[in-house]
């Protein structure tokens, strides 16, 4: 379900039986590839359309063993197709009782109609987000573990009634949609 057209990177989301479900999603990452302790991600996409849609970016850790770790996660964007002109940006960490997380929407255009260049500047104590080369969010989690190597997922998925942060797909949605990636 990722395919290339025009110069894009299409993830798309498509009514396919799979696994139980009813629709087909798709995903990359650059886990067995490019890895980096700190610096800049910067990622041009157009989010997917309709309710039950969700596109995001997100860097996933591994530590110095190359052992999946999570959290920590930070996530560059989320849209989701319920309300396609807010982009949640979040970072997760470990706290004493388990999993926290600091999350802040920014309500801007909708990111479903047009391409929008998503990025974030790590470095050891601060974690910055931009939009169209705004800044929007900064973070200092205290709580990190040192020497980790963050790799870059981009995908898109379909909620369901369980998940009330995406929301189930209804009769109005077309899950004929795509992420696209410049």
């Amino acid at each position: 379900n990722a395919v290339v057209q025009n110069g894009f990177l299409n993830l798309l989301i498509k009514p396919e039986l799979n696994n139980g479900e009813h629709y087909a999603s798709a995903g990359i990452d650059t886990g067995f590839g490019y890895k980096q302790e700190y610096g800049k991600w910067s990622v041009r996409v157009k989010a997917p359309t309709g309710k039950g849609a969700s596109g995001y970016v997100g860097l996933y850790a591994e530590d110095s063993q190359g052992n999946s770790l999570w959290p920590p996660e930070i996530v560059l964007t989320e849209v989701q197709g319920k309300d396609p002109t807010s982009n949640v940006m979040t970072v997760w960490t470990q706290g004493t009782s388990g999993p926290e997380y600091n999350s802040t929407t920014y309500v801007g255009p909708n990111f479903t109609n047009s391409f929008h260049t998503f990025t974030v500047e790590y470095e050891p104590g601060q974690i910055r987000w931009y939009v169209d080369g705004n800044l929007r969010k900064t973070a200092t989690p205290s709580n990190f573990p040192s020497n980790l190597k963050w790799k870059l997922a981009i995908g898109d998925l379909v909620g369901d009634a369980n998940n009330s942060f995406i929301g189930a797909p209804d009769s109005a949605t077309s899950l004929s949609t795509s992420m696209q990636v410049d």
